[in-house]
């Protein structure tokens, strides 16, 4: 029988190593974004309190990796709550991601392409909003889909170049938001104890940036920590 990944969450494996570059900033006007600390959702840290800009909460977050046959599994999720200045009411989020391999821990091919899903409420009561993002053919992790919050469509890409390397990276840095083709915000992953999210100034697009700087966060992406391919349970 399988575990609920809920219940593996304090049992995870601390992130092994850390990046010493930052991603490169989302390219936004001059003075459109405001550079913000979020705090709390560390490595290694399966449940607690984030900050973002005066909004705070709480979270949990975990995963689960089990074999059936020659199929590898990998699925998890994330659970918040957003109260604060630039939040309408509290805001909570839901979301799992899932995929699955076939073969052995020597080769293996994806059986099932990686996603990561949230449905949100607002004062316990669902709204039409949902994030969407799965993994892209590339030889690097890339990730790529839309947060569609308050009638609006932002799209949201992995971002693999940092701010002071030339190589793109394998792993994302961060995650970049856009309208039209315009950078409208991002949060970087980068840092160990606090992310930075970059949060828009004009108020059509600031929650949705704030509520989806903290989903992607909060998001175990497996394919990103390789340390974790040999974990699984029968």
């Amino acid at each position: 029988m399988k575990t609920s990944w809920l219940l593996l969450a304090g049992a995870a494996v601390t992130l092994g190593g850390c990046t010493l570059d930052e991603m490169e900033m989302p390219n936004a006007p001059p003075g459109a974004l405001e550079d913000a600390v979020l705090s709390g959702i560390a490595p290694g840290i399966y449940r607690g309190e984030f900050a973002i800009a005066g909004v705070v909460g709480p979270f949990e977050r975990g995963e689960d990796r089990y074999r059936m046959g020659g199929e590898r599994n990998k699925e998890g999720g994330a659970h918040f709550v957003a109260r604060g200045p630039g939040v309408d009411g509290a805001v909570s989020g839901d979301c799992q991601f899932r995929a699955s391999d076939y073969g052995s821990n020597n080769f293996s091919y994806r059986q099932k392409p990686l996603r990561y899903r949230c449905q949100f409420e607002r004062n316990g009561r669902q709204i039409d909003a949902h994030l969407e993002l799965e993994e892209q053919a590339s030889y690097r992790d890339e990730r790529a889909g839309y947060l569609f919050y308050r009638g609006e469509r932002i799209e949201i890409r992995s971002s693999h170049d940092g701010a002071l390397t030339t190589h793109p990276s394998s792993a994302p840095l961060g995650y970049t938001m856009s309208v039209n083709g315009q950078d409208i915000g991002g949060v970087d992953l980068t840092a160990g104890q606090h992310k930075r999210a970059y949060l828009p100034r004009d108020p059509a697009y600031r929650e949705a940036a704030i509520i989806g700087s903290i989903a992607l966060a909060l998001f175990l992406d497996p394919d990103a920590r390789p340390e974790f391919d040999s974990d699984y349970s029968n």
